[in-house]
């Protein structure tokens, strides 16, 4: 029953006229066809399916979706009836009571054997607009109708015979918009329980299913197989940009406990939410990542959920996958100067020997690499004019606790770990999504970040490593993360004789070091929607995306 609007609305709520056959209607009682199919009045199911698309279409905000085209109510009389079921008496009248069979019926109602359907609207006055007035009678309050009886036949609906197996099956009775004559009552054609459709008194209460017509326009941006579990639907901001990249993502979730590897079968975008939407993330020894922008050469993270692209600086030129080069980072710098608080695992942290996890991770100071990251971009980024390119998204600096393992307490030098060691060391189940707002560092966002950063740029965390095809422990010199050196991510590990935070390792696995070192930097910067939506190139080291 949630396949119609309703199961108990009547087509009219009288039916003792030819004028009730109209989706709306003129004089009743009048001795004229014109006067009684004139477009004065709302049928009652006009009524009920206008107020539906009110709330359900433009309340809603969807209305420039829709287009305005025929819906055709054919009050064309058959002017060769004669008989129909054996009655006789019918005539070509049509108003008043004087027996009459419309032209549906002659088409593909009942005694015919080959119904021959059509999609043309013979008679302006019965081709129901809004506004388009040239074809169209322009008596429309919504574009919004019913199905013809036409489109019922071309369908596999056939009169009289049961249906089980076409789309248009329902399990239950609803109307179409196809008058079928006036015998003692006016007829109108509707869909039976069993999927045949046949004639039934207008004011019986039967189904209302909405008919609406998507335009082009929306129509030819739309994505998904038109399956039950993939629909044609309208993208998300992710997947316009996945489709302005020329990118197809893979079904399915990879094995996290194995290291991603040069198997295509394995290698590609996959799907997973992030704090937008639906992210899409590039895992292994991928080709179709490389993004030139800045004068440099990044590599795409993934697609974030609102449709911008978070790329990693890859260097000056383009590198293989497996190539160790020192130009794939922007250099060196500890990651804070100090190690010997639970502080210091933080991109900006608060009180050092505070006796509280929420003074100790404050963001009052910036960390050694946040000053080193802001510097670079300041230089390469801003005083080079491309700011206009980049969108404030979240960089999550996830100081979330694991209680699982250590003291769980998060200040001064309780030995503790963090969200990404309980789920990248133990479990093996990156995740995208940040989940202290207080992690979640943005410039000007402060309705999912913290606003606390100075520059949109951060770092790549653990979780995007993982994803991508590092694990911890164990080499991976093939995956396009892969560097040759050490370089960190934004992720804390923990506390235990010094702070220590996550890292790409130089043989490309995830490892931990006290945040004292002296490793690798390699910025992250997300680039807006707008700005992919420019894009040229296939994304390959000879041909790399890049804005015009």
């Amino acid at each position: 029953k949630d396949r119609l609007v309703s199961t108990s609305v009547a087509f009219n709520s009288s039916s003792k006229d030819n004028a009730y056959v109209g989706y709306m209607y003129g004089t009743t009682g009048s001795n004229s066809y014109e006067a009684t199919h004139a477009n004065t009045n709302n049928s009652t199911i006009k009524t009920y399916l206008d107020n539906w698309y009110k709330t359900n279409i433009v309340d809603k905000g969807y209305s420039e979706a829709v287009s305005d085209e025929i819906f055709c109510n054919d009050r064309e009389i058959d002017q060769n009836a004669g008989s129909l079921n054996g009655y006789t008496g019918y005539t070509t009248l049509g108003y008043g009571s004087n027996k009459t069979v419309y032209a549906a019926t002659a088409r593909v109602g009942y005694n015919i054997s080959n119904p021959i359907p059509k999609l043309t609207c013979t008679q302006k006055n019965d081709a129901f607009t809004v506004d388009d007035e040239e074809k169209g009678n322009g008596d429309l309050t919504y574009p919004v109708g019913l199905i013809t009886a036409d489109e019922i036949a071309l369908a596999g609906g056939k009169s009289g015979t049961n249906n089980y197996n076409y789309y248009l099956y329902k399990g239950s009775y609803y109307w179409s918009l196809s008058p079928y004559g006036y015998y003692s009552n006016a007829i109108v054609f509707h869909v039976s329980t069993t999927g045949y459709f046949y004639d039934a008194g207008v004011s019986y209460p039967s189904g209302a299913a909405p008919v609406i017509n998507l335009s082009a326009d929306y129509a030819q941006n739309l994505v998904g197989a038109g399956t039950m579990n993939s629909p044609y639907k309208e993208p998300s901001p992710s997947e316009k940009t996945l489709a302005a990249l020329g990118l197809t993502a893979k079904e399915g979730m990879p094995d996290f406990s194995t290291v991603a590897t040069t198997d295509e079968t394995a290698d590609g975008l996959y799907a997973m939410e992030d704090d937008y939407g639906t992210s899409y993330y590039f895992r292994g020894a991928v080709e179709n990542n490389y993004v030139y922008f800045a004068g440099y050469y990044w590599r795409i993270i993934r697609i974030n959920g609102d449709g911008s692209l978070r790329i990693i600086y890859d260097g000056t030129t383009a590198h293989a996958n497996g190539e160790s080069n020192s130009d794939r980072i922007v250099g060196n710098s500890a990651f804070n100067s100090s190690n010997n608080d639970n502080a210091y695992v933080g991109y900006m942290y608060g009180t050092a020997g505070s006796s509280s996890y929420e003074a100790t991770h404050a963001n009052t100071n910036n960390s050694t690499i946040k000053t080193y990251i802001d510097n670079w971009y300041k230089t390469n980024i801003v005083d080079k004019g491309y700011s206009g390119a980049i969108s404030d998204e979240i960089f999550c600096n996830d100081r979330s606790i694991d209680t699982s393992n250590g003291t769980g307490l998060g200040y001064g030098t309780n030995q503790t770990y963090y969200g990404a060691y309980n789920r990248l060391i133990t479990n093996k189940s990156p995740q995208l999504t940040c989940t202290q707002k207080n992690d979640a560092f943005t410039v000007n966002d402060e309705e999912k970040g913290n606003g606390a950063l100075t520059y949109p740029v951060g770092l790549i965390t653990a979780d995007e490593i993982a994803l991508a095809g590092g694990k911890n422990g164990t080499s991976n010199t093939s995956y396009y993360l892969y560097k040759g050196s050490y370089y960190w991510s934004l992720s804390p590990y923990g506390y235990y004789s010094g702070a220590f935070v996550l890292g790409c390792y130089s043989a490309g696995y995830l490892n931990g070091y006290f945040v004292s070192n002296t490793d690798g930097a390699a910025p992250v910067i997300n680039l807006s929607a707008d700005y992919c939506g420019q894009f040229k190139g296939v994304g390959s080291t000879e041909d790399p995306y890049t804005a015009p």
